[in-house]
């Protein structure tokens, strides 16, 4: 049976390259090999989770147990740690850089656009164009996983709301996420703000995803509108984020292109 934990595990940004953020933060450092150490350390801890649940299967990890996906490497992940420095739990946060077009996000490629494709494409092209008028970055945010021991902490909720905080430190973002309702994620997600998407007036249904093997919704989130019962947390978290440290990849976007390009 899970045991509850109560004491907040620590939190660590990995970032692709040094970015421009809104506020202060800790210690920033460049250091390709401790970013990629605790990226394969996330990806062995999703690895363990997702196939423990059965959302996956063995043939899906690398050979050292990794879960690993394309997205990862360009992404901002959100990592704690527990009481002996490992990975508990993770989350990844993907800002798109470049001008954002539907077929590029990870949504476009679900069993959702499979089965209703058109009201998906039409949604988020809708939430793509308010991002660009409102000057927001478009984001997808996903990797989600936590040891069984978190499952009944606050661990959950520290991750999603250290996600609206990032969005917050990155000058606000507006997109989209997929949320499993195994372990009552995709409902955790709505009470903290998240939203289904709609078209036309009608909400996007859940949709079951065979590669995970689990009922899967697709949420919306805007930074700037989050649920006002959170608003302090969040501002613990950001004003925590003094003493947080970020790990990054590349020094700067230039260079970390040069490198995604190679």
């Amino acid at each position: 049976m899970p045991i509850c934990i109560h004491a907040r595990p620590e939190v660590v940004l990995l970032a692709p390259f040094v970015p421009e953020i809104s506020g202060s933060m800790g210690t920033i450092r460049t250091d390709p090999d401790v970013h990629g150490a605790l990226l394969a350390d996330l990806q062995r801890l999703r690895g363990r989770v997702y196939l423990a649940d059965g959302d996956i299967k063995p043939e899906q990890l690398t050979a050292d147990g990794r879960h690993c996906q394309e997205v990862d490497a360009r992404s901002w992940h959100i990592v704690l740690k527990d009481a002996n420095g490992s990975v508990a739990g993770c989350a990844r946060f993907s800002p798109h850089l470049e001008p954002v077009t539907y077929r590029n996000l990870n949504a476009a490629h679900s069993e959702l656009a499979k089965t209703d494709g058109y009201r998906l494409e039409k949604a988020i092209q809708a939430d793509i164009r308010q991002a660009e008028i409102r000057n927001l970055h478009y984001v997808e945010v996903g990797g989600w996983a936590l040891t069984p021991e978190l499952r009944c902490s606050t661990a959950a909720v520290t991750i999603a709301l250290t996600a609206f905080a990032l969005a917050e430190l990155l000058g606000g973002c507006l997109g989209v996420t997929t949320a499993t309702r195994n372990h009552g994620s995709a409902s955790i997600l709505r009470r903290l703000g998240g939203r289904p998407l709609e078209w036309d007036g009608i909400e996007l249904p859940a949709y079951f995803d065979p590669q995970y093997n689990c009922e899967m919704e697709i949420l919306r989130f805007d930074s700037t509108q989050r649920n006002p019962r959170y608003a302090a947390r969040i501002s613990e978290l950001q004003a925590g984020f003094a003493n947080t440290a970020m790990i990054c990849q590349q020094q700067n976007r230039q260079s970390y292109a040069n490198y995604a390009a190679a």
